[in-house]
């Protein structure tokens, strides 16, 4: 509330991890035997069920306006790979392949984006509410491939096994 624009670039920077690592997921598994069936993203900013679709809302706001595959998304990818990403991997890849450039990386956030978005919309909300249970067909983790955003509250941060989870953006107090 004190800082929505220092907020909008947080959740850009999570948006940016999450795909620039399932891209590094789609490397992995071109170029070994590594298979990674669900890549996950959490976002959760309230116990409000109320406040899960504005915060869904904006999520859907930045990522159609991200850009991931054009000059200016390749742009932030890239910084953020080049500064946090390649100096984990080379000091923690326990010799899973690492990109040995950005440039070999580009293709595989195309794969990734089409992974993220089969079903078009990548946001899924978890919460109690009747309506949002009924969309959560697409969760099954023991069905189908899951590749989501999710954004909920209490029932994804307790109790609730968030299967290839990568990327947690959790922004609320805690008592």
């Amino acid at each position: 509330d004190t800082d929505p624009v220092g907020r909008i670039e947080e959740l850009q920077e999570a948006l940016d991890a999450w795909v620039l690592s399932g891209a590094i997921k789609k490397y992995r598994e071109s170029k070994s035997d590594l298979r990674y069936r669900h890549h996950t993203m959490l976002v959760h900013e309230s116990v409000k069920k109320g406040d899960h679709a504005d915060t869904a809302a904006d999520v859907r706001s930045l990522w159609s306006k991200a850009k991931f595959n054009s000059a200016e998304g390749f742009t932030r990818l890239k910084k953020l790979y080049a500064n946090d990403f390649r100096p984990v991997m080379d000091a923690r890849s326990a010799g899973a392949p690492v990109p040995e450039s950005f440039e070999a990386l580009k293709p595989f956030i195309g794969e990734a984006l089409a992974e993220i978005t089969i079903d078009g919309d990548p946001v899924l909300i978890v919460n109690s509410d009747k309506e949002i249970q009924a969309q959560q067909k697409k969760l099954d983790f023991e069905a189908d491939k899951v590749w989501r955003i999710l954004v909920g509250g209490t029932q994804l941060s307790r109790g609730f096994t968030v299967e290839g989870l990568t990327v947690s953006y959790f922004r609320r107090k805690a008592g």
